[in-house]
């Protein structure tokens, strides 16, 4: 019997593109829609949170940990194990629209649709939210990964009210938790984290490795709010200081333009039908 291949993609000659989502077709369209730039990589997860099935994957070449393994039978066969390890969610994002928190696995979407642009390397991803109370709100997320500063990553998030005016809150951070999957374990810790300037950072390490990143959020205005303090981390430590007084080093900083960063507020917004 000939193979007949299932097309679940729609395809142009500079794009890859979903309209609905799957659930099951899930963590394979989290793979194909995945961005790097040969310093990081990221997994195309949702970034708002989601509870069903999926893998929450960020990698920075160079940054790796070793586990022990058992002793080998033979001479010259090393007994150490060195992978790749799951770093951080940049992408930490919460929103909430009147006490409901949107989560694709439970809410109501209309217009689901995926699409990786190959020409300019941007991963954008919209639909409508159709809440219980019958609000309807249209998200657009994009993000990218730098060549010009390949440490750097961006994400824009786009609301726009269709049937109401109101308010949503955006939690946004810096998240150390994820496990590395194949391992079954978390292999961060982090020693220091703050917020400096309406710069929010943190500032990780395992066995081998420590991995500093910083968080800076505006709105269209290039107008920046102070982020919470509650960038998530694995096991935080609290009182450490931003400038390196404390004896851990400095936590990194990049420029504050408001046109090379996300423009979202990390607390609340007002939005009013268009």
């Amino acid at each position: 019997m000939a193979k007949i291949a299932d097309r679940y993609y729609r395809v142009d000659p500079w794009r890859i593109i979903e309209e609905g989502f799957d659930p099951a077709r899930g963590r394979v369209s989290e793979s194909v829609f995945s961005l790097a730039n040969e310093y990081m990589g990221v997994r195309g997860y949702f970034e708002e949170g989601y509870s069903g099935d999926r893998l929450v994957g960020s990698y920075i070449n160079g940054v790796y940990e070793a586990q022990v393994t058992a002793k080998p039978q033979y001479k010259g066969i090393s007994d150490r194990f060195c992978f790749m390890v799951n770093t951080l969610d940049w992408l930490h994002t919460r929103i909430v629209l009147e006490g409901e928190k949107l989560d694709l696995a439970e809410c109501q979407i209309e217009g689901f649709q995926r699409v990786l642009d190959l020409r300019n390397g941007t991963l954008e991803r919209s639909f409508t939210w159709r809440t219980g109370t019958g609000r309807l709100l249209q998200v657009t997320f994009t993000r990218f990964l730098s060549m010009v500063a390949p440490k750097m990553g961006f994400q824009r998030i786009a609301l726009k009210p269709l049937n109401f005016s109101g308010n949503v809150e955006i939690r946004m951070g810096l998240d150390f938790s994820p496990e590395h999957e194949s391992a079954g374990a978390n292999f961060w810790s982090c020693p220091k984290k703050g917020v400096e300037d309406g710069i929010a950072g943190n500032l990780g390490g395992t066995q081998w490795k420590s991995l500093g990143t910083t968080l800076h959020c505006t709105d269209r205005r290039g107008h920046c709010d102070p982020p919470q303090p509650g960038t998530a981390c694995h096991k935080p430590l609290e009182g450490a200081s931003a400038d390196g007084s404390d004896g851990h080093p400095a936590l990194p900083r990049f420029p504050a333009r408001p046109e090379d960063h996300a423009r979202c507020r990390p607390t609340r917004a007002s939005l009013h039908e268009v």
